[in-house]
């Protein structure tokens, strides 16, 4: 979510800068962008592990510092202006 409000006020921006051209490489690249990271899904969570592959072990040092992480990503994603406010 937040990189995609990123990336919205990005191509915004330079759209009303006057240059369309540049925005539409900019959502170009964000779908070739869009299909690598699908893949990259479908490998972890479609495709069975190699033999001999060892489990992650999670302990609540790791579950914790993913929890903050996806809830910061989840807020930014929601309230952007949070962050964007320091910027102007």
């Amino acid at each position: 979510l937040a990189g995609f409000m990123a990336k919205f006020g990005v191509l915004a921006a330079v759209v009303g800068a006057g240059y369309p051209a540049l925005a539409l490489v900019g959502v170009v690249a964000s779908v070739i962008a869009l299909f690598y990271c699908l893949w990259l899904v479908k490998v972890m969570f479609f495709e069975l592990p190699e033999a001999g592959a060892k489990p992650v072990v999670e302990d609540f040092g790791l579950l914790l510092v993913l929890g903050f992480a996806v809830a910061g990503v989840v807020v930014l994603g929601i309230w952007p202006w949070i962050l964007t406010g320091m910027v102007y």
